[in-house]
């Protein structure tokens, strides 16, 4: 999940998301590299505040889809090259 808000109601919690992703759906090696591209713009030096702040957003989900996608899989995910 992305964005959004939880409503807490009695015993019933609601969930309205901007955007959720099953485990499933997660591609592995593709949030790899969206994390990658994301830790190269967050590194920038001439950042303004607001594409600094999109960064850094861009990372955390990334790190999370990996996490994910780990867990999916029953413990950390490697590369390609590794063996």
């Amino acid at each position: 999940m992305s964005g959004g808000f939880a409503e807490i109601k009695d015993d019933t919690v609601s969930l309205f998301a901007e955007t959720a992703e099953m485990a499933e759906q997660i591609d592995a090696e593709r949030a790899k590299q969206s994390l990658e591209r994301a830790k190269a713009e967050a590194s920038r030096k001439d950042l303004d505040p607001l594409t600094l702040a999109a960064a850094e957003a861009a990372l955390r989900r990334a790190q999370i889809r990996l996490y994910v996608a780990a867990r999916k899989h029953g413990g950390a995910i490697k590369h390609r090259d590794e063996h």
